[in-house]
């Protein structure tokens, strides 16, 4: 009797749950996890030799470890035995066969262990231009090579183009959009056929993507490489296509109302997120992430329900010291047996910044276009750049830092009465560094910690020491009146006097009249008070991102710490407060009313 009570006890608990999988739509499977990754900018180790692996080791990327870093991924990938792996463009740094290739084997051996595999092209893995080598990747070697991981078997593709859809199990399905532009085709005269990053035609075949998924009961996952929103601080948009940065967020709201909620991304090397709500209420997401060879190199563990996202970020830390390249020197293997992946990204990207700022007065170095010139622009920098800003940026910003004959940055701001905030930095070139990474990292709120409050202070040390240079300059442009800058007004109110310490006079003079430029410096000739009249033109040229900039200029003087607030409260304000700061973990409630 006590058996057949067991029995029946188990027998009815196994119909309560059916019955509840029924009534929920069989909960278990309702959920999706993934790995998704982004810009592994694979270089196959196959292509280094000793000639160039110094060059290729010295990029603003860790292209050298690249290939140990993907096999090292994949093995993590399949330690954790997940189900789906997204990875959106940017698979190779060059767009050559023999990177895409090695890149293959590897999702290969990661799909053989039960991972299904999704890739979609970056704007690095087919070049721009027609190449007739044969050594990279056209649009359809990328869909050959690639055809296990995503065309095989795709419910629908978009001709032209590498686009596709899949169903990932029951409930979710994928759209791959490929949204770079490329040569595609050549026309009947063999001319090359460019590829449209996003054709009206493709747009209408991806919006029909979305709204089919959501009748057959699936929620849209899209994924490509170029985001739909900016990830970067807010006046970078100014950088970018402004119609396809209208286009996209149009299309963000408009799928967002027909029933998508995100969009998996890459690109910009940052792990930020993004979201917008619709006039319906409706919310979709941007999500990006880092490049596995960029500081901090990670990727995304993503679960979705019918509710929620939630999105763990995992550091990519340890690379299996067999897969690095026999070129890789006995230093580096050694710190990455002591530090980690991690620490290596973060010390090669902080030695990429320095080498920049170090040769920023060189003519080799990242201004070299503008500094190999002979005109008044080339003949002011070549003095202000060294003079001004390498010598605050190189200068100790605390008193307890100084060497022999230096002068910080904390000594000069005391000297007018104010108060350097205290900070983790020994330099102003470690601020700068510290302001990028955060941004790299989504990790933008700088206003908490200080970096923004620096960097007003930095700026004032670089007009304080290109005060200094007055005799400098005055010696390159005799006929120039002398620049005599009222520092201890800039310190105390903020303020930049530019007239009767000739800093506008002697800029009028170096650079003449004549000219487009001559022409726009003669609106400022005797005074600023025509400058708020072009309000509405700098909005105009810069799409409505700086807005009210007319605000901090006076009749004589601009007001630098008013100006400088506005860019982190109003032109770049997630640098000071980012609403998702997305560097570790992120969840929310998925508001979608259909």
């Amino acid at each position: 009797m006590k058996k057949l009570f067991i029995f029946l006890a188990v027998f009815a608990l196994i119909g309560v749950v059916a019955v509840a999988a029924v009534c929920t739509g069989e909960f278990i499977e309702e959920r999706i996890e993934f790995a998704f990754v982004s810009d592994t900018h694979l270089y196959a180790e196959a292509l280094l030799n000793e000639d160039n692996y110094p060059v290729m080791s010295a990029q603003s990327k860790a292209v050298h470890f690249s290939e140990a870093v993907m096999e090292s991924f994949a093995d993590e990938v399949i330690e954790s035995g997940v189900k789906y792996l997204l990875i959106t463009g940017d698979l190779t740094e060059q767009g050559d066969l023999t990177s895409h290739r090695r890149y293959a084997e590897i999702l290969h051996r990661i799909a053989d262990s039960g991972t299904e595999v999704y890739v979609i092209n970056g704007n690095h893995d087919i070049p721009y231009a027609y190449d007739d080598s044969g050594k990279y990747a056209t649009a359809a070697l990328f869909k050959e090579i690639y055809a296990p991981f995503g065309y095989d078997g795709a419910l629908s593709t978009f001709p032209g183009t590498l686009s596709y859809t899949a169903d990932l199990g029951k409930y979710y399905r994928l759209i791959a959009i490929d949204n770079i532009s490329y040569v595609s085709s050549y026309d009947s005269a063999g001319v090359e056929v460019l590829k449209e990053e996003l054709s009206p035609l493709h747009t209408e075949w991806v919006t029909e993507q979305v709204k089919a998924a959501v009748s057959a009961g699936k929620q849209p996952v899209i994924m490509c490489h170029k985001p739909f929103m900016n990830h970067l601080p807010h006046a970078a948009g100014l950088l970018e296509d402004q119609s396809m940065v209208k286009k996209y967020a149009e299309l963000a709201e408009l799928y967002a109302d027909l029933g998508a909620n995100f969009v998996f991304t890459g690109h910009m090397h940052t792990q930020d997120i993004k979201m917008i709500t619709t006039a319906k209420g409706n919310e979709f997401f941007d999500v990006g992430i880092s490049s596995t060879v960029c500081f901090p190199a990670a990727y995304r563990k993503v679960t979705i329900t019918a509710n929620d996202l939630k999105i763990d970020t995992s550091y990519i830390d340890y690379v299996d010291p067999s897969y690095l390249p026999s070129y890789a020197t006995e230093e580096e293997r050694a710190f990455l047996s002591e530090n980690g992946y991690h620490a290596y990204v973060e010390e090669h990207f902080d030695g990429y910044i320095g080498r920049i700022l170090a040769d920023l007065g060189s003519e080799n170095g990242y201004l070299g276009k503008y500094l190999r010139g002979d005109d008044a622009s080339a003949n002011i920098l070549k003095i202000i750049i060294p003079g001004a800003v390498l010598k605050t940026l190189s200068a100790p910003l605390y008193t307890e830092d100084e060497k022999d004959g230096e002068v910080s940055l904390e000594r000069i701001v005391n000297g007018f009465d104010k108060e350097l905030p205290s900070g983790k930095y020994k330099y102003g070139s470690d601020v700068i560094k510290a302001v990028l990474k955060n941004i790299l990292a989504g990790d933008e709120n700088m206003g908490e910690t200080g970096e923004t409050e620096l960097l007003t202070y930095i700026f004032y040390g670089i007009i304080y020491n290109l005060d200094a240079c007055s005799a400098e300059l005055a010696a390159a442009f005799p006929d120039a009146p002398v620049i005599d800058l009222d520092v201890e007004k800039l310190f105390s109110e903020g303020k930049l006097e530019c007239y009767e310490s000739n800093l506008v006079p002697f800029v009028l003079e170096a650079f003449g009249s004549s000219g487009t430029l001559g022409s726009a410096l003669g609106i400022i000739k005797n005074d600023f008070s025509l400058v708020k009249t072009y309000s509405g033109l700098i909005e105009g040229l810069t799409f409505g991102y700086l807005t009210g900039v007319t605000d901090y200029f006076g009749l004589y003087d601009i007001d630098v710490r008013g100006l400088l607030n506005a860019v982190f409260d109003r032109y770049a304000y997630e640098m000071k407060k980012d609403p998702y700061p997305s560097d570790n973990f992120f969840y929310v409630k998925i508001n979608n009313r259909l």
